[in-house]
Protein backbone atom coordinates (compact mmCIF):
# COMPACT_ATOMS: atom_id res chain seq x y z
CA UNK A 1 0.00 0.00 0.00
CA UNK A 2 1.30 3.38 -0.52
CA UNK A 3 -1.35 5.13 2.00
CA UNK A 4 -0.61 4.45 5.40
CA UNK A 5 -4.62 4.03 5.28
CA UNK A 6 -5.57 0.76 4.81
CA UNK A 7 -7.21 1.19 1.49
CA UNK A 8 -9.03 -2.14 1.90
CA UNK A 9 -10.68 -1.46 5.00
CA UNK A 10 -11.39 2.35 4.10
CA UNK A 11 -15.15 3.27 3.05
CA UNK A 12 -14.50 5.11 -0.06
CA UNK A 13 -17.27 7.46 -1.57
CA UNK A 14 -17.13 6.64 -5.15
CA UNK A 15 -16.86 3.31 -6.62
CA UNK A 16 -13.02 2.35 -6.82
CA UNK A 17 -13.51 1.05 -10.58
CA UNK A 18 -14.63 4.08 -11.63
CA UNK A 19 -10.80 5.30 -10.32
CA UNK A 20 -8.90 6.40 -13.54
CA UNK A 21 -5.71 8.04 -11.87
CA UNK A 22 -4.13 8.41 -8.79
CA UNK A 23 -1.63 10.71 -7.21
CA UNK A 24 0.71 11.36 -4.04
CA UNK A 25 1.08 15.21 -3.45
CA UNK A 26 4.22 16.47 -1.75
CA UNK A 27 2.20 16.78 1.95
CA UNK A 28 1.59 12.77 1.54
CA UNK A 29 -2.47 14.00 0.94
CA UNK A 30 -3.28 11.27 -1.77
CA UNK A 31 -5.61 12.45 -4.82
CA UNK A 32 -8.34 10.65 -6.75
CA UNK A 33 -9.34 11.12 -10.33
CA UNK A 34 -13.62 9.70 -11.21
CA UNK A 35 -14.99 9.18 -13.75
CA UNK A 36 -18.48 9.65 -13.72
CA UNK A 37 -21.01 9.86 -16.43
CA UNK A 38 -20.49 13.75 -16.87
CA UNK A 39 -17.11 14.29 -16.32
CA UNK A 40 -14.49 13.88 -13.85
CA UNK A 41 -14.61 14.15 -10.47
CA UNK A 42 -11.67 15.23 -7.96
CA UNK A 43 -11.22 13.36 -4.41
CA UNK A 44 -8.63 14.22 -1.95
CA UNK A 45 -7.60 11.82 1.27
CA UNK A 46 -6.00 14.11 3.89
CA UNK A 47 -3.62 11.44 5.56
CA UNK A 48 -3.78 13.66 9.08
CA UNK A 49 -7.66 12.96 8.92
CA UNK A 50 -8.46 9.79 7.01
CA UNK A 51 -11.41 12.17 5.43
CA UNK A 52 -12.31 11.70 1.88
CA UNK A 53 -13.09 15.28 0.33
CA UNK A 54 -14.63 16.21 -3.21
CA UNK A 55 -12.34 19.06 -4.47
CA UNK A 56 -14.18 19.67 -7.20
CA UNK A 57 -14.99 18.39 -11.10
CA UNK A 58 -14.13 18.86 -14.42
CA UNK A 59 -15.20 17.90 -18.01
CA UNK A 60 -11.71 16.36 -18.76
CA UNK A 61 -8.98 15.94 -16.08
CA UNK A 62 -5.59 15.78 -17.75
CA UNK A 63 -2.34 15.39 -15.19
CA UNK A 64 -1.53 17.11 -11.65
CA UNK A 65 1.94 19.21 -10.89
CA UNK A 66 3.23 19.99 -8.35
CA UNK A 67 4.50 23.38 -9.82
CA UNK A 68 5.13 25.09 -12.81
CA UNK A 69 7.21 28.23 -14.23
CA UNK A 70 5.15 31.45 -14.14
CA UNK A 71 2.28 29.89 -12.49
CA UNK A 72 1.16 30.96 -8.76
CA UNK A 73 1.40 28.72 -6.32
CA UNK A 74 1.83 24.80 -6.09
CA UNK A 75 -0.41 21.50 -6.45
CA UNK A 76 -2.38 22.54 -9.65
CA UNK A 77 -3.68 20.49 -12.44
CA UNK A 78 -4.59 20.88 -15.83
CA UNK A 79 -7.89 19.95 -17.66
CA UNK A 80 -10.62 21.29 -19.80
CA UNK A 81 -14.34 21.69 -19.13
CA UNK A 82 -17.31 21.93 -21.53
CA UNK A 83 -17.92 25.07 -22.52
CA UNK A 84 -20.83 26.70 -24.39
CA UNK A 85 -21.06 29.68 -27.14
CA UNK A 86 -23.54 32.25 -26.17
CA UNK A 87 -26.26 30.57 -28.14
CA UNK A 88 -26.12 27.41 -25.82
CA UNK A 89 -23.95 24.99 -28.71
CA UNK A 90 -21.07 23.27 -26.94
CA UNK A 91 -17.47 23.45 -28.17
CA UNK A 92 -15.99 20.16 -27.63
CA UNK A 93 -13.45 20.09 -30.85
CA UNK A 94 -10.08 21.23 -29.42
CA UNK A 95 -11.15 22.18 -26.19
CA UNK A 96 -8.46 24.57 -24.46
CA UNK A 97 -6.49 23.03 -21.72
CA UNK A 98 -6.55 25.10 -18.65
CA UNK A 99 -4.49 25.52 -15.76
CA UNK A 100 -5.80 25.52 -12.10
CA UNK A 101 -5.69 24.88 -8.43
CA UNK A 102 -6.08 21.99 -6.60
CA UNK A 103 -8.38 23.18 -4.35
CA UNK A 104 -10.18 25.61 -7.13
CA UNK A 105 -14.12 24.25 -6.06
CA UNK A 106 -15.96 25.65 -9.03
CA UNK A 107 -12.85 25.10 -11.92
CA UNK A 108 -13.74 27.73 -15.06
CA UNK A 109 -12.69 30.40 -17.41
CA UNK A 110 -12.33 33.05 -15.18
CA UNK A 111 -10.42 31.08 -11.91
CA UNK A 112 -7.83 29.38 -14.74
CA UNK A 113 -4.33 30.21 -13.57
CA UNK A 114 -3.36 30.24 -17.31
CA UNK A 115 -3.87 28.00 -20.54
CA UNK A 116 -1.27 25.95 -22.74
CA UNK A 117 -1.35 24.55 -26.13
CA UNK A 118 -1.08 21.04 -25.11
CA UNK A 119 0.41 18.90 -22.10
CA UNK A 120 3.84 18.31 -24.11
CA UNK A 121 4.35 22.50 -24.16
CA UNK A 122 3.88 22.33 -20.39
CA UNK A 123 6.10 19.74 -19.51
CA UNK A 124 8.66 22.09 -20.39
CA UNK A 125 7.89 24.19 -17.51
CA UNK A 126 6.16 21.99 -15.21
CA UNK A 127 7.76 19.26 -12.31
CA UNK A 128 4.43 16.49 -12.67
CA UNK A 129 3.73 14.01 -10.29
CA UNK A 130 3.53 10.40 -11.22
CA UNK A 131 0.47 8.38 -11.27
CA UNK A 132 0.39 5.52 -8.76
CA UNK A 133 -0.57 2.48 -10.09
CA UNK A 134 -4.32 1.78 -9.07
CA UNK A 135 -3.78 -2.39 -8.13
CA UNK A 136 -0.86 -0.88 -6.26
CA UNK A 137 -2.99 1.56 -3.91
CA UNK A 138 -6.18 -0.35 -3.39
CA UNK A 139 -4.25 -3.99 -4.09
CA UNK A 140 -5.84 -7.04 -5.65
Amino acid sequence: MISNISARNHMFPFDIKHIEKIYKLSNGNIVFIEQYERGDRIWELDKGTGNINQLSFVWSFIALAQKCENIRGEDIYFASNLEYWFAGGSKIDNPEIRIFNLKNKSPWRNTDLGITPSINYAKEFCNFYEQIQKDKFFGK
